[in-house]
């Protein structure tokens, strides 16, 4: 038994040297990965900042091309309605080209 109580006497005294050799130990690989995740947070390849930027960049083109998109949705329409009908062509032709019969004067009214 006493031998036992002075085995915790000296476990007691080293637990503060161990703790603290064990705190720098964890200190090293804490500060080795703040500085892997800083590279690869700001300096590396794929950087996170980069990629946000990109993402951004990636969201705004596809708005464009659901823009264009619609927009070819909607000529392919007008070519369908201008090709099946005399009547269609001849307003478009009128309206977006000036165009007249010859006994007719266009005033443009904008």
């Amino acid at each position: 038994m006493i031998f036992y109580i002075n085995i915790m006497i000296l476990t007691k005294k080293k637990l503060s040297a161990l703790l603290q050799r064990n705190y720098l130990r964890l200190l090293k690989y804490v500060a080795v990965l703040a500085i892997f995740g800083a590279y690869y947070v700001f300096w590396s390849k794929y950087n996170l900042v980069e990629r946000k930027e990109q993402g951004r960049q990636i969201a705004k083109i596809e708005q464009e091309i659901d823009s264009i998109k619609s927009k070819i949705a909607q000529e392919k329409q007008l070519l369908q309605d201008l090709q099946s009908s005399n009547e269609a062509l001849e307003t478009f032709a009128r309206e977006q080209f000036y165009m007249k019969k010859e006994n007719e004067d266009v005033f443009v009214v904008k």
